[in-house]
């Protein structure tokens, strides 16, 4: 009986450690990064949609130094949004008492993938709070865009170039299997 327990307790431990090995082969991110403006604005409050120019998926590479391709991919998602204040120098997000960020490309419904609901001042970049909402669609198009809605406290009169770096979360067949 013991040694069927300890075969049994080998058995579960290999195929625990296996499966991991076998995930840290399938899952890989791709980064990406963008630039876009908020506008100065007199207004306080929500504020119309800002979105960022088109951002190319660049991802044939990727996929073939993972033993993959675009077809095979199950599943994506963001996995980090950050952002952070280039200009005006010394600025932060101070202006900012939310913000909401939406993926949207050709032929799909837009999908918000990161937001933060309370902005802290003083800080010239922020790390959002990433959804877990399915990007598959997103990664099988070859360029997508950001949305960006944004709640202000304050009067801005300054245009923000804000940078915009992230990274897709991936999990995908290999060679099929």
């Amino acid at each position: 009986m013991k040694t069927f327990n300890f075969t049994l307790a080998l058995v579960i431990l290999v195929t625990l450690s296996g499966c991991k090995a076998i995930d840290s082969l399938t899952h890989f991110t791709i980064p990406f990064n963008t630039n876009v403006t908020i506008k100065s604005n007199l207004n306080i409050g929500s504020l119309p949609f800002i979105p960022t120019p088109p951002i190319p998926l660049e991802t044939d590479q990727t996929f073939k130094s993972n033993n993959t391709a675009k077809e095979l991919i199950e599943k994506a998602y963001i996995k980090t949004l950050k952002l952070t204040v280039l200009k005006p120098d010394g600025e932060d997000f101070s202006i900012l008492k939310n913000i909401e960020i939406y993926i949207a490309a050709d032929g799909l419904d837009d999908v918000k993938v990161a937001s933060l609901d309370l902005v802290p001042t003083g800080k010239s970049s922020i790390d959002l709070n990433c959804s877990n909402a399915d990007l598959k669609p997103f990664i099988m198009k070859d360029k997508f865009t950001l949305k960006i809605k944004t709640v202000t406290d304050e009067i801005n009169t300054k245009d923000y170039d804000i940078q915009i770096d992230g990274s897709f979360w991936l999990d995908a067949k290999i060679l099929g299997v």
